[in-house]
């Protein structure tokens, strides 16, 4: 075995090359554009290995050494290197180089001229995450391709209802600000943003409370979904055009989505320049949102908020809550004539609300990190540890989400101070035990029947919709629609959608058959690969033939065969074809996969879809 080091320049890659395939003298000579032999083992040269000693020895024989057989003291004998070398080639001819196996550094000039390549962080990021962003329920057909900087990553999927049921979770609920009736959703694993629009009824009275709650709470998916391929989704808002919307997630930067032209906009100077995040944490994973007419707030873990102008998007301030556990959640007043910022932030004791008066947002004082804190409130002598927080449109209650899946409203009134002011006990006028697990988004409507919206990420299917009616005596009834979005509302499930390329590609590829009848392309799942699965891909020129359970789909013309142990992996998948310079290739998209290898062609089911 010998090592050899790449004299390349040190902020270049350090390069390790095997030279088994080598025999030893050739190993040790120089050529022009080698490198120097770091260390050879001087005990290969003195090695002798006998290839007839035993009989899977004589598959490692060469042509040359025929010769040596005539001389009965070196029989098949070769050296250490020789026989190093020749394992390495018996390797390699049983398990081939895959196509999609990307060139070695000592292959390609891909790093010349690195030096000239850009120093933006933000940007190299922007390749990476979006490139490791498709590992997750994308396994590729053929070559992975890295995907161009400050690509859009949208596509529309509309009436599509495969990912849609397949949701685990629904991590951000926001409802419409100007019509109120549309409910703006952000899924997990999907990356999928979905609009929904909510019918109204009027209703004052009590007693016809329950009697109408059932034909007025009737979400229904709008006819488009919006699929963000750049990360999975942590939190969506409505901006305040309310025609593009605020995504943020697993990167140091957030997306502004245009939802009529479904175009993303990154911003990926907002981590890096912004001076915003001061933790370990390299994504928005942990951070939380607020939207007003005129600012964006952004609570982190470490305890601060960052203040940014709505439309500028640029950094106006930060504050300091006073807690270094971290801000669970934020919310601007919806009431107040000046910018004031509620915040709820948590500890291992419990949760403090606080009150933040901001109209002077632009001054010396906040700009150095110090806001008026106007009033604070411990919720933890209620026994309430808060995860999520709302505010009434009228300003009149307050929602807090806590830990254990219980909704509690408190009234807002009488906490407002001139001063700091510090409140024994919060007046609780409802709770709603609506979830059974952690609520992490809660969102007030704006229309004039008063709803409720909160998700959990840590249940399936935990979206729920409560409607709010306030008695004359100032109590509060709410009635919840259960298992929001439900499987009734969504479109019906395919075992395989097959996009407009993918058509075209399936039927070009018939056209080469002249037999006159075409045949059908049959998708299948082999038991290989680092991950455990692959997808497997051939024709059936005569169905008849085909095992029984074996499911046809016709679509557009062209039918797809889907084999019978594979129904259960790839139900609910869509498939494209993607060719570019780089490859060509047919692209599923496969709700069910839970992770894929490094390589993207094998593949690992998530079990839990089809507890």
């Amino acid at each position: 075995m010998s090592f050899v080091i790449d004299k390349r320049p040190s902020n270049e890659h350090l390069q390790t090359r095997d030279t088994a395939a080598l025999d030893s003298k050739a190993a040790i000579k120089k050529s022009p554009n080698s490198s120097e032999v770091a260390w050879h083992d001087s005990d290969d040269d003195s090695i002798s290995v006998n290839l007839n000693s035993q009989a899977q020895l004589k598959k490692l024989r060469r042509p040359e050494d025929l010769e040596a057989d005539e001389n009965p003291m070196m029989s098949g004998s070769i050296d250490g290197s020789k026989y190093q070398s020749r394992l390495r080639d018996q390797f390699e001819k049983i398990n081939p180089k895959p196509k999609w196996v990307k060139p070695t550094f000592a292959d390609t000039n891909i790093f010349e001229g690195a030096s000239q390549l850009s120093d933006d962080e933000d940007g190299e990021l922007d390749c990476i995450h979006a490139f490791l962003s498709k590992k997750k329920g994308n396994a590729k057909m053929s070559s992975p391709k890295m995907p161009v900087k400050n690509s859009t990553n949208i596509s529309n999927i509309k009436y599509c209802g495969n990912i849609t049921q397949c949701v685990t979770s629904t991590l951000s609920i926001d409802w419409n600000p100007i019509t109120g009736a549309s409910i703006l959703t952000g899924g997990d694993k999907d990356k999928t943003i979905r609009l929904f629009s909510l019918s109204n009824a009027s209703f004052s009275e009590e007693e016809d409370f329950d009697s109408k709650i059932s034909s007025t709470m009737k979400p229904q998916l709008l006819g488009s979904e919006i699929e963000l391929q750049a990360f999975p989704i942590k939190c969506v808002k409505w901006m305040p055009s309310c025609s593009s919307a605020f995504v943020s997630g697993m990167k140091r930067h957030f997306y502004i989505v245009d939802l009529e032209s479904q175009t993303a906009i990154p911003h990926s100077s907002f981590g890096r320049h912004a001076g915003i995040f001061k933790g370990d944490d390299p994504s928005m994973i942990g951070t939380v949102v607020s939207i007003s007419k005129n600012f964006i707030a952004i609570g982190e873990g470490n305890g601060y908020v960052a203040i940014m102008d709505s439309t500028s998007l640029s950094l106006v301030t930060r504050i300091k809550t006073g807690d270094d556990s971290g801000v669970v959640a934020v919310e601007w007043d919806p009431i107040s004539p000046h910018p004031t910022l509620w915040t709820l932030e948590g500890n291992k004791t419990g949760s403090t609300l606080s009150q933040w008066d901001l109209r002077a947002i632009c001054s010396e004082s906040l700009s150095s990190g110090r806001g008026n804190c106007i009033n604070r409130i411990p919720l933890h002598s209620s026994g309430l540890k808060g995860t999520s927080l709302c505010i009434s449109p009228s300003g009149a209650n307050i929602a807090v989400g806590t830990d254990s899946g219980i909704t509690s409203i408190l009234g807002a009134k009488g906490m407002d101070g001139g001063n700091p002011l510090y409140k024994s006990k919060p007046s609780i006028l409802k709770e709603i035990e609506s979830l059974r697990t952690p609520i992490d988004s809660i969102s007030w409507s704006y229309d004039e029947n008063e709803h409720l919206s909160f998700s959990s990420s840590h249940e399936k299917g935990s979206a729920r919709i409560s409607s709010i009616l306030h008695g004359a005596s100032g109590s509060i009834s709410a009635k919840t629609l259960q298992g929001w979005p439900s499987p009734s509302m969504m479109p019906a499930l395919g075992a395989v959608t097959s996009k407009p390329s993918a058509v075209a590609r399936i039927r070009e590829l018939q056209t080469q058959f002249d037999d006159g009848k075409p045949p059908i392309l049959k998708i299948g799942i082999r038991s290989k690969g680092c991950s455990g699965n692959s997808y497997n891909l051939s024709w059936i020129f005569d169905i008849a033939s085909e095992s029984k359970g074996t499911e046809i789909i016709e679509q557009d013309g062209i039918k797809i065969a889907i084999e019978p142990r594979a129904l259960i992996s790839i139900i609910g998948s869509e498939v494209e074809w993607v060719e570019d310079k780089l490859s060509s290739q047919f692209l599923f998209a496969n709700p069910n996969v839970k992770e894929t290898c490094g390589c993207g062609q094998s593949f690992t089911i998530d079990e839990k879809n089809f507890e």
